[in-house]
C-alpha cells in the first residue's frame, strides 16, 4: 500500500497543534490538505528548489544524464504498437533530478516534496539535446531508413477542401513532462520503505526518414 500524503503531512513543520507552515509565504493552515489547496492556487508557478539539497559531483551527473537517455531508448521501439503514450519511471535522488532538470523547472511544491518540468514546443528538442549532453537523445535509428522518436511538437496540417477554400487546422503539441516525486510503501507487518521516484511521460512516432 502506497501511502506518500501521510508520509509528507508528517514532515511539515507544525508550528502548533493542528497547523501547517507555507514556507513560500509563512502562512498556516490547520490541515496539511488545506496547505496543499493553498500552494495550488496561490503558488502554483513556484519553481525555486530547496537550499538543503546534496552538491552532487559533475561525474555522477554526467552518468545520470546517460542513464536518463538509455531509459528513453528503450522505449523507443520500431514495433507498430509502441507508438502514443510512454511512461518511464525509475528510482532517483532529489538531488540528482534537480542538479539535470533545476533549471528548467515548471513548479516545486514545499508542502509535498514534488517537482515537475515540462518541455514542449519547437525550442524543447534543442533544449532537451543541451541539457541530456546527447544529440540523439531522443531518436532510435534502424534499418531500411526507419526511426523512433520522441514526439515534442506537432506541424500545422493544411486540407484542401476545394480550390478556393484551403482550411488550417491548428493542434496543441505534444510534451514530455518530468517529475519527482516520494513513494512509501508500508507492509503488513507495519514496515516501511521511502524513496524517491523519477517520472518522465511523453509520446513517441515513427517514420522512414531519407
Amino acid at each position: 500500500m502506497v501511502d506518500t500524503a501521510t508520509t509528507l503531512a508528517k514532515r511539515q513543520p507544525a508550528l502548533a497543534q493542528n497547523q501547517y507552515l507555507c514556507t513560500i509565504c509563512n502562512k498556516t493552515y490547520k490541515t496539511f490538505h488545506g496547505l496543499i489547496r493553498h500552494e495550488n492556487s496561490a503558488h502554483r508557478s513556484y519553481n525555486q528548489p530547496p537550499a538543503d539539497l546534496i552538491s552532487l559531483p559533475p561525474q555522477h551527473i554526467e552518468q545520470f544524464k546517460r542513464l536518463l537517455v538509455n531509459e528513453i531508448h528503450k522505449k523507443l521501439s520500431l514495433h507498430y504498437t509502441k507508438t502514443g503514450k510512454q511512461l518511464i519511471k525509475f528510482p532517483c535522488t532529489d538531488s540528482e533530478f534537480v542538479a539535470v532538470f533545476g533549471n528548467y523547472l515548471s513548479r516545486f511544491s514545499p508542502a509535498k516534496r514534488t517537482y515537475c518540468c515540462i518541455f514542449k514546443d519547437y525550442n524543447a528538442e534543442h533544449t532537451l539535446r543541451n541539457l541530456l549532453g546527447d544529440e540523439q537523445w531522443g531518436t532510435r535509428y534502424y534499418q531500411d531508413n526507419q526511426k523512433s522518436y520522441v514526439q515534442l511538437y506537432l506541424q500545422e496540417n493544411k486540407i484542401d477542401e476545394d480550390v478556393s477554400n484551403i482550411k488550417t487546422i491548428k493542434v496543441i503539441p505534444p510534451e514530455m513532462t518530468v517529475e519527482w516525486f516520494q513513494e512509501k510503501i508500508k507492509d503488513i507487518k507495519g514496515h516501511q520503505t521511502l524513496g524517491g521516484q523519477l517520472r518522465i511521460r511523453f509520446r513517441i512516432n515513427q517514420e522512414h526518414y531519407s
